[in-house]
């Protein structure tokens, strides 16, 4: 408790810095960002007339996590967990709701206590619905079998499943459909790096090693596929001497989302050909994801605290958000 308090001050701190905080619709930003706030449910900020609204509130004991708005704006991928008492650790499916977040209908279901949806992203033609499934499985005596982690796909109006990259999570579609950007998974030593692949897997590149921050999560293909954005957790490492890493427990079994506690989190850019990483703020905060404006170089960062856009010079407040919860910028508004 007294950390979010922290974060929120932090928040209001930074938001008191930018210039033309609260003052929404006087950015000349366009479209809306629709982000989701665990049990708070979905919302949506209209940049351009300034409003805030909430969307879609879910019914007690629900939490919803990714969010995507389709290509055209008429719906709305959600990973969302409805009220269960089978576990403490909510397990997600993914559901479909019109475009203003009404009307959510179950697309694809998990099955068994561990399996889970998260992390939706629409192709940029709005024929498929990418995803990240994830898996665990427990023996007798409570030791590890199997984990599943991979990057998965299924057609916008539902079918079979097909799996796209194994050990992967965080699917980033560039806007040509051409390639993925995502976060690679290493199952003997917990760790996370960031790849980029042609559309089907193949021809992946390593980015960002996994040496270089304690974790990563969110890669975000910026609209010219020149940058990829991501959080990092910890300082930048030059090659080597990271802290001691989480255990496998932590990062599949731990509160929800895997990626959302550990040293604090800031937002940085990479290239796409490589290079050093750029760092973007010096927040140190939580629960960090983020998405680029479909019309320029704008982009939206989220974390536990608040919701900010930044296009040059300091990124401004829009909203708070005390709540963990996934973002999208939609160009439709």
């Amino acid at each position: 408790m007294r950390r979010r308090l922290a974060l929120v001050l932090v928040s209001l701190l930074l938001a008191g810095c930018a210039s033309g905080s609260g003052k929404i619709s006087g950015l000349g930003l366009k479209g809306r960002l629709v982000y989701s706030q665990a049990q708070d449910g979905l919302w949506e900020v209209n940049l351009e007339s300034g409003a805030i609204d909430q969307l879609w509130k879910p019914p007690e004991g629900g939490q919803l996590f990714g969010v995507a708005v389709s290509p055209d704006g008429l719906d709305i991928a959600m990973a969302y967990s409805p009220p269960s008492g089978e576990l403490s650790i909510p397990r997600a499916d993914l559901y479909l709701a019109n475009g203003d977040g009404t009307s959510p209908q179950l697309l694809m279901q998990h099955s068994g206590l561990y399996e889970s949806f998260d992390y939706p992203t629409w192709s940029p033609t709005g024929e498929w619905l990418y995803y990240t499934r994830s898996d665990v499985f427990i023996n007798a005596d409570q030791t590890f079998s199997d984990v599943i982690l991979n990057i998965e796909r299924i057609p916008a109006g539902g079918g079979q499943p097909e799996v796209v990259i194994s050990n992967a999570e965080q699917p980033s579609i560039s806007e040509d459909g051409s390639r993925i950007a995502y976060i690679h998974f290493n199952l003997e030593t917990y760790t996370r790096s960031i790849w980029v692949a042609n559309i089907d897997g193949s021809q992946a590149v390593q980015l960002l090693p996994d040496n270089r921050f304690f974790d990563v999560a969110s890669p975000k293909f910026s609209p010219d596929g020149r940058l990829v954005a991501f959080a990092g957790s910890g300082q930048l490492q030059p090659s080597s001497g990271l802290p001691e890493r989480r255990s496998l427990v932590d990062r599949l079994l731990g509160v929800y989302p895997a990626h959302a506690h550990g040293l604090p989190w800031d937002f940085w850019t990479i290239p796409v050909t490589g290079g050093e990483p750029t760092k973007l703020t010096n927040w140190a905060t939580d629960g960090a994801v983020l998405s680029w404006s479909p019309f320029g170089d704008g982009l939206a960062m989220m974390h536990l605290g608040g919701l900010f856009v930044r296009e040059t010079g300091d990124p401004v407040m829009l909203a708070e958000t005390p709540l963990h919860g996934g973002l999208d910028w939609s160009s439709d508004s």
